[in-house]
């Protein structure tokens, strides 16, 4: 295992089987790579990088850092690493992962994408999107405050049902919140740009997970469905599939080890 600061991210590597195919995964916001260590008693990925995206654990976000910097800057990284590649990525790591899948479609194998965001297509909705996530941590000026807002955060119906969500907030609550201010300010969805119509000539490549009982994500699998998409969807999970359902997941996974 390797666990080193390159390009400005820090990741995890695990090479186990150096011939074996790459696993990638991004986490969601205010999330780390430790996020994915759920899926660990279920599934034994002997190749993995485990990205830690600008903005979130020891990864630095610039000052003068964009959406496109940042999805450059983690292609960069991954290009470094040889062989056949998917990359998992859940929310805002999803995003970022259609993104790079769209920008460089030779580089990956197969796209998974948890519970994401295809952008926003309408400019008026988009701008009122911008302005709500630079905004999004106005009233948090210390640890209380922070805390205060995760608990209305997870508070939202994408999570209805979600599985140890007491633990989940205690442990982001340890988080720089003024770090996430800036992350959403630069990643929200208001600023990727809109996706879905360019990723139909790449939907072989993409497969759509979704959680029952994330009623918003579930139309977008649907949406992604009716353009001729692949979708699987998960009972019993909240947007955070696989902290919900890591057992299943990582049966999914399984799949792809080999195939």
């Amino acid at each position: 295992m390797l666990s080193n600061l390159s390009n400005k991210i820090n990741f995890k590597y695990i090479n186990e089987s150096p011939s074996s195919k790459l696993f990638i995964f991004l986490h969601g916001f205010m999330g780390d790579h430790n996020d994915w260590q759920t899926l660990d008693p279920y599934i034994k990925i002997p190749r993995a990088l485990y990205i830690d995206i600008p903005g979130h654990g020891k990864s630095p976000l610039s000052a003068d850092a964009c959406w496109q910097s940042v999805c450059d800057q983690i292609l960069e990284l991954i290009k470094g690493f040889e062989g056949e590649k998917i990359l998992v990525g859940y929310s805002l790591g999803g995003r970022i992962a259609l993104q790079l899948l769209a920008q460089s479609p030779d580089t990956f194998q197969l796209v998974i994408c948890e519970s994401s965001s295809f952008g926003i297509q309408d400019p008026l909705e988009k701008q009122q999107r911008k302005a709500k996530d630079e905004n999004l941590f106005r009233d948090v000026g210390d640890a209380k405050d922070f805390l205060d807002f995760l608990y209305k955060w997870y508070d939202m119906q994408l999570f209805e049902g979600m599985k140890n969500k007491e633990d989940v907030i205690l442990k982001k609550s340890k988080g720089n919140f003024k770090k996430y201010s800036h992350a959403i300010a630069v990643l929200g969805v208001g600023r990727q740009p809109y996706l879905l119509e360019k990723l139909i000539a790449l939907k072989r490549k993409i497969i759509y997970l979704a959680g029952t009982r994330d009623s918003k994500y579930m139309g977008l699998s649907q949406k992604w469905l009716e353009k001729g998409g692949a979708v699987k969807t998960f009972s019993n999970a909240s947007h955070n599939i696989h902290n919900d359902q890591p057992a299943l997941y990582g049966k999914f996974l399984t799949h792809y080890l080999d195939c």
